[in-house]
């Protein structure tokens, strides 16, 4: 209310503020808060820049991850092709933006069951962040992320176990264990593990029989 009053509610700092503060309840899984300010900061950035800007692509990522907590995926890829399609008009093929968005999309894809849709999603995040930040970067990691779910689903233990763990390495590097991006990829790795388990226990007793 501070920042609202002193610099105005149509001000874009108002608006950072309150894109801020949705991230933060994002990440504590208070989604229908995170939802209403993400909204409010979009409104803003939108009666400034006008809609269909570049500048409000990231919190259209937000808002497509708050989507996709609630299950809403429909809104979510909507919200995802369309900030795609921004980019494809404004920037060029390697750029760090296009490559998460498209990250997101993958995971979107995962979580509806449209595997071949995620695949094609997530070479593409992968293309384009290795090229444009590096194998080591947290946004690559996400979308690395990605590529070991799929290696799961694909029965490949393990080399989805052995990215996982590069993965969770290069991350752990950098970041203490409380970072999202840690925690997201230490569950990723504890899942392929549980998986990879069950297999060969399935495996080990049809050949028993």
């Amino acid at each position: 209310r501070f920042i609202s009053n002193y610099y105005g509610a149509d001000h874009l700092y108002t608006a950072g503020v309150l894109s801020d503060i949705a991230k933060l309840y994002y990440l504590e899984g208070k989604y229908e808060e995170a939802q209403q300010l993400l909204s409010c900061a979009m409104n803003i950035q939108q009666g400034v820049f006008g809609e269909g800007h570049r500048l409000l692509i990231p919190n259209q990522l937000t808002m497509a991850r708050i989507y996709q907590a609630k299950g809403e995926t429909k809104r979510a890829e909507q919200l995802l092709t369309d900030a795609l399609a921004v980019e494809q008009e404004t920037l060029s093929y390697y750029e760090p933006l296009k490559g998460e968005i498209y990250t997101v999309l993958a995971e979107v894809y995962l979580n509806s069951g449209r595997y071949a849709a995620a695949q094609f999603a997530c070479d593409k995040a992968i293309n384009i962040l290795k090229e444009s930040v590096g194998l080591d970067s947290e946004i690559t990691a996400m979308a690395l992320n990605c590529q070991v779910r799929l290696y799961v689903l694909e029965g490949k233990y393990n080399q989805a176990y052995e990215l996982g763990c590069r993965v969770l390495t290069s991350l752990e590097a950098a970041h203490l264990p409380s970072h999202p991006s840690v925690i997201t990829v230490n569950e990723t790795v504890g899942m392929t593990q549980e998986v990879k388990t069950v297999a060969q226990v399935i495996k080990t007793g049809a050949m028993v029989r």
